[in-house]
């Protein structure tokens, strides 16, 4: 029998629930059975860095394959960790997968850690490390050379390896989070448009989960563990209308009354009058917009192009039903200058948006931005990857010097959050249980201005802070 143990490192990243794990076990659990034993490890959230508790953990389980999941910016304790277990548990397979492992590939491969990397989603390759259909000497393996990922093969994640309530909190991804006891949900993966900045973890082709099933999930967090909101954390959501229609349809035939938000974005252009009076009726508060420039050549850099006409309707409508609507854009860009910027702070400042924020460019290996502007992107790829927070980053590969940068944003907050007509729909649009636990976000924004210019974070490391030099 292989026993199976997978790992989520410790790290300062929000302590959401590790969906990506949980949804491992149960592709592992449906195909192999009773042949393998599974185990899934937070470490993020105990904040577990003491290397004796995880040698104790790793002991008592005694895994054959020991499978990591980390995002870019855990570069540091991945690889720390990383090595850490493989001193000590030489004989299991030690695999790394997620977007860490998606993104930087080749650089973890130098490390010589892992017995293999896995490029975009892991479940069948893992099902074939598992079998021992893979040779050793694959070191990278890539999803698009196994099968599809069939959404429907399980029904849902494994969430009998964690406890859900232990991730309820109010800090998730989700800023106007209204409930303490919400969980993120994803429906489909994949997108099927071509930003030069996106990584495509999940490829273009958008799979949906059947509906039923979606809806039999959100049914099970409900009654087992009092679930009150949900966050959608689908690449796009909203591609397909008729099957948004019939979400909302069925959460209501079933009386399933929720807070809903979107704080992975949706696409504007699938947006109508419709949908949204849909989204009012059925509870949902929050609204996120993949805007990122409206500058005409900052949208061919990120092969991008927008509709500002529909754009600017639906951000209206939003305001209209009183749905919180949150642009987010992009700066530091190559060939961007103070006109580019100037130009989408304007039309934030102009629009019905309740709050806008903007973050950092952040170059990723492999996305078709990076390889056309390799040559100026060029930063040590350790800094590169760990500096990969879209909220402290401090990043700029525009033409715009960083002081000017920051002082042009800095009074541009000012500007967008001192309008009367602002304060007063957001006052609208907030819910009164958020209001005043989230009144910080807009005094931290006013008076500090950190959402776009933190201290960068610097890992000194748990059990060997030179690592990164062998």
């Amino acid at each position: 029998m292989n026993k199976i143990l997978l790992i989520r490192p410790a790290s300062n990243l929000l302590k959401n629930l590790p969906l990506g794990l949980l949804y491992l076990s149960s592709y592992l659990k449906k195909k192999f059975g009773n042949d393998i034993e599974v185990s899934i490890a937070d470490f993020r959230l105990r904040g577990t860095t003491n290397p004796k508790e995880i040698e104790i953990t790793l002991s008592e389980f005694g895994p054959d394959i020991i499978g990591i999941t980390s995002l870019s910016v855990e570069i540091k304790e991945t690889l720390e960790l990383a090595r850490f277990i493989k001193d000590k548990f030489p004989d299991a397979k030690l695999i790394i997968g997620g977007p860490l492992a998606s993104s930087e590939h080749e650089l973890l491969e130098q490390f010589n850690i892992f017995d293999h990397i896995v490029v975009g989603e892991g479940e069948e390759a893992l099902s074939s490390i598992v079998n021992g259909d893979i040779d050793a000497s694959r070191r990278i393996l890539f999803a698009h050379d196994f099968r599809e990922v069939d959404m429907n093969y399980i029904d849902y994640p494994d969430y009998n390896f964690v406890n859900v309530s232990d991730y309820f909190h109010m800090d998730s991804h989700e800023a106007f989070q209204i409930h303490k006891a919400a969980v993120p949900i994803f429906t489909s993966r994949g997108c099927p448009f071509n930003c030069s900045f996106c990584l495509h973890m999940f490829g273009k082709k958008v799979r949906f989960r059947n509906i039923e099933n979606v809806i039999a999930e959100i049914t099970h967090l409900v009654t087992r563990y009092n679930v009150r909101e949900l966050h959608i954390e689908d690449d796009i959501f909203n591609v397909k209308k008729e099957r948004m229609i019939l979400f909302f349809n069925l959460l209501k035939q079933k009386n399933i009354s929720l807070k809903i938000a979107f704080p992975n974005g949706l696409k504007y252009d699938f947006l109508d009058e419709e949908i949204i009076r849909l989204f009012k009726i059925n509870g949902v508060f929050h609204v996120c917009l993949g805007i990122e420039s409206v500058s005409e050549k900052i949208m061919d850099v990120l092969s991008k192009k927008h509709n500002l006409k529909k754009l600017t309707e639906t951000i209206s409508l939003l305001s209209k039903y009183n749905i919180l609507a949150h642009g987010y854009f992009i700066t530091g860009l190559p060939d961007e200058n103070i006109d580019d910027l100037r130009v989408s702070l304007e039309y934030a400042n102009k629009s019905k948006l309740h709050h806008y924020s903007i973050f950092k460019y952040i170059p990723f290996k492999k996305t078709s931005l990076f390889e056309k502007y390799a040559s100026i992107l060029s930063i040590a790829d350790i800094d590169r990857v760990e500096g990969a927070n879209y909220h402290y980053s401090n990043m700029n590969f525009s033409n715009i010097n960083n002081a000017t940068l920051d002082k042009l944003l800095k009074k541009n907050i000012y500007r967008f959050y001192f309008s009367p007509v602002r304060i007063f729909n957001t006052f609208l649009a907030i819910d009164t249980r958020t209001l005043l636990r989230k009144l910080y976000i807009f005094i931290y924004y006013l008076f500090t201005g950190k959402v776009y210019f933190g201290e960068k974070r610097n890992y000194t490391g748990w059990y060997n802070p030179d690592f990164t030099s062998k």
